[in-house]
């Protein structure tokens, strides 16, 4: 949320000596002039606790993520990205809804495409 908002921020625009907080345009303001910056971290688990130790941990963290106790009107605790994948799992299963008035649009143009 905004602690990892902020942190970027402060990473890829103060640090780098780009824009940061509101100095930053919309991408929609096409032409104008951005001074946008960027910023790579690379981390390497095995220097630090060993791949296998750090894989661990990561496996013991989703463990109490996953445990945790959903919130009131919620079925269960979600991983980010974890909604998409499955609903991709499902779609790949029972394929994908498309409303009856598209297909039939779709339909007439793959027999008359131009």
């Amino acid at each position: 949320g905004y602690g990892i908002a902020l942190l970027i921020d402060i990473l890829a625009g103060v640090l780098t000596g780009s824009a940061f907080g509101k100095e930053v345009k919309s991408l929609h303001q096409l032409g104008e002039f951005m001074t946008l910056g960027q910023c790579f971290i690379a981390i390497d688990p095995d220097k630090m606790i060993g791949i296998e130790n750090f894989k661990e941990r990561v496996d013991k963290e989703i463990e109490m993520i996953k445990g945790s106790k959903p919130s009131k009107g919620v079925k269960e605790v979600l991983l980010p990205g974890e909604r998409e994948f499955l609903e991709e799992e499902r779609r790949r299963r029972e394929g994908i809804p498309i409303d009856e008035k598209l297909w039939k649009k779709l339909e007439e143009l793959e027999k008359k495409p131009f």
